[in-house]
């Protein structure tokens, strides 16, 4: 008996220093995954454009669908980021804040991709928004949404605080950001 109680006298302190250290082992776990950092953003299709900061960004509208509305537009200052995307799961949507007064280049050729003329806000401020985009990139991967042909447009004023245009892509427009990993 007396051997039995030395035993456990030994072995219960042990047990318990050995369950602390495995808690706190498995508490830790495996060390955070750095962020990955936004390398550029890429726009194809229907609309185009291409920058590494989406506050400044020019975006040509190239679908047939925008009409009198095509064109190469710069960045409005007034909402960074001028280009976002956002929205649930399989519904999601594009937006743009651009200016579309007429001293801009219609090339979008201008080495300011951001309207710097405080005096063509609210009436030359515009925005698009496209909505029925899906997620097609996997996770871990780059972040690739497409908006199909078909998918809806519209266009408001910031001066009246209205859409006043509205329209379906004819072709497809596919938004991609691309990563480089964080060191």
């Amino acid at each position: 008996m007396r051997k039995a109680k030395v035993v456990s006298a030994i072995a219960l302190p042990v047990f318990f220093i050995v369950g602390i250290l495995a808690v706190s082992v498995y508490a830790k776990g495996k060390p955070p995954k750095p962020e990955p950092i936004l390398d550029y953003v890429d726009i194809t299709g229907g609309i185009e454009g291409h920058c590494n900061n989406s506050a400044e960004i020019s975006i040509e509208f190239l679908d047939d669908s925008f009409g009198e509305h095509a064109g190469s537009f710069v960045a409005n200052p007034d909402y960074p980021p001028a280009l976002e995307v956002g929205g649930p799961g399989k519904n999601r949507r594009l937006t743009y804040y651009y200016c579309d007064h007429p001293d801009h280049d219609a090339d979008g050729s201008e080495k300011n991709k951001i309207c710097a003329e405080r005096t063509h806000g609210p009436y030359y401020y515009k925005e698009l928004m496209i909505s029925g985009g899906k997620v097609t990139s996997k996770r871990g991967e780059d972040l690739t949404i497409v908006f199909p042909a078909g998918c809806t447009w519209i266009i408001g004023w910031k001066y009246t605080m209205k859409w006043e245009y509205m329209g379906t892509l004819e072709a497809p427009v596919t938004y991609k950001e691309v990563y480089k990993e964080a060191h």
